[in-house]
């Protein structure tokens, strides 16, 4: 989008699901908006090849007019350049951790996944639990408890 309000550090607007968190990022020339968002959960069905896609899209830009009205305004001649990537996500927005059992049960291997866009924010604390998985920490600040609600077949989010 045009920016015009020379808006020059980035920002997020939060909204409520299905659209979430929208990304809003000044061009490197401050020139144009970079616009992201609406990060669903679209379980095993293939989101670009429905309805509900379309009607995600559709919200989205509804919501932004919203929020950045003489944007969409001065963009109007402008057909808005969407585009779709698939991430990897569960449904209830928390990563996977599951420990891939080898045959001679001689090495550990751990998988992380299911972050979404927040991979890079969690990845510190994963990065902290595997290490507590892999050294089997019993200290203090041990997160392994954590694990059990992170697990693939897990059922719930409790923490005990």
């Amino acid at each position: 989008l045009p920016n015009v309000h020379l808006i020059k550090q980035g920002f997020k607007i939060v909204e409520k699901e299905p659209i979430g968190v929208i990304n809003v990022t000044p061009s490197y020339d401050e020139q144009y908006l970079y616009v992201t968002g609406a990060f669903a959960f679209c379980g095993h069905r293939g989101i670009v090849q429905t309805i509900y896609l379309n009607q995600l899209i559709e919200l989205f830009h509804a919501t932004i007019r919203s929020y950045l009205p003489d944007e969409i305004d001065a963009n109007q001649s402008e057909p808005f350049s969407t585009r779709s990537c698939i991430r990897p996500m569960t449904p209830d927005g928390m990563p996977i951790i599951a420990q891939l059992t080898e045959e001679n049960q001689k090495q550990q291997v751990y998988f992380v996944g299911g972050t979404n866009a927040g991979g890079f924010v969690q990845s510190p604390v994963l990065a902290a639990m595997l290490l507590d998985l892999i050294q089997d920490s019993t200290n203090d600040s041990n997160l392994c408890h954590i694990y059990r609600s992170l697990r693939l077949d897990r059922n719930t989010l409790s923490f005990n």
